[in-house]
């Protein structure tokens, strides 16, 4: 008969069986107890970022509906604020020509009184048309219904 090497790598000894045994015994406890245990974990947690990420998504919505409630607004209250930049400026327009209207009424029942005793220099008053003195006019704006507002 032909003897075989006893160190043979090829031929399992009893140690190799009984550390397969052994995988299988773990492999079995881990595939029984364990696996179901984690399952259920990520089960949970799959869960939660599902209902986290359904409650960003809502919360976008609003927020980008916020945003454009706002944009909205802005636009109206600079709508609102160039109207009543521009009804300023008319109502300055008007009260300077009112002005400029009683001076020349008065200058006009001034020199009427004192009548032909006391004529004016040219030089020392202005022609009625023109103001007297340095003006100040603003720079204007221009009007909403010109421009576009966005």
């Amino acid at each position: 008969m032909i003897e075989l090497p006893d160190n043979n790598f090829l031929v399992p000894d009893a140690t190799a069986l009984v550390e397969a045994v052994v995988f299988v015994v773990v492999l079995v406890v881990v595939s029984k107890f364990v696996l179901p245990r984690l399952n259920t974990l990520m089960a949970q947690r799959r869960h939660q970022i599902d209902d986290a990420l359904r409650a960003a998504a809502v919360a976008e919505t609003e927020a980008q509906a916020r945003r454009d409630d706002a944009a909205v607004a802005l636009r109206s209250a600079r709508r609102q604020a160039r109207l009543i930049i521009d009804r300023a400026y008319a109502h300055s327009d008007y009260l300077v020509a009112e002005g400029r209207r009683k001076g020349r009424d008065e200058y006009e029942w001034s020199t009427r009184k004192l009548g032909a005793t006391a004529a004016p220099c040219p030089e020392q008053l202005p022609p009625p048309s023109s103001p007297s003195g340095p003006t100040i006019t603003p720079d204007r704006q221009p009007n909403v219904s010109e421009a576009t507002v966005g």
